[in-house]
C-alpha cells in the first residue's frame, strides 16, 4: 500500500470486534445474506487508524501517484471508520 516513501506501511484492519457492537451485528447479517445470495463478500477494512487515514489524505495531494485525492478526510475522526461505523466490503475474488 506504499506509495514508496521507505516508512513501513500501516495495516488495515477487518476486525468486526472493533467496531461498534450494533453496527457489527448489521455488517455480520448483511455479509450473511449477501453468501446465501452466492456472492463471496468480505470486510476489506473496518476501524481505520489515525495513521492509515493520513495516508489515505495524503495520496493525491503530497503522494503522487495517484493524481486525483482519495479521501477529503484529514483525521480518521472524520470519517466513520474512525468511529467504527463503516466498513469496505469487496467481492473476494478466487
Amino acid at each position: 500500500m506504499s506509495a514508496g516513501s521507505g516508512k513501513p506501511t500501516p495495516k488495515v484492519s477487518n476486525d468486526l470486534s472493533l467496531l461498534a457492537p450494533k453496527f457489527a451485528a448489521a455488517v455480520m447479517q448483511a455479509l450473511n445474506e449477501c453468501r446465501a445470495a452466492g456472492l463471496d463478500a468480505i470486510v476489506y477494512e473496518a476501524m481505520r487508524s489515525q495513521e492509515l487515514q493520513a495516508l489515505y489524505y495524503a495520496r493525491g495531494r503530497t503522494i503522487i501517484p495517484p493524481h486525483k485525492t482519495v479521501t477529503n478526510a484529514p483525521s480518521n475522526l472524520f470519517s466513520w471508520h474512525g468511529y467504527g461505523l463503516a466498513v469496505d466490503v469487496v467481492h473476494r475474488t478466487i
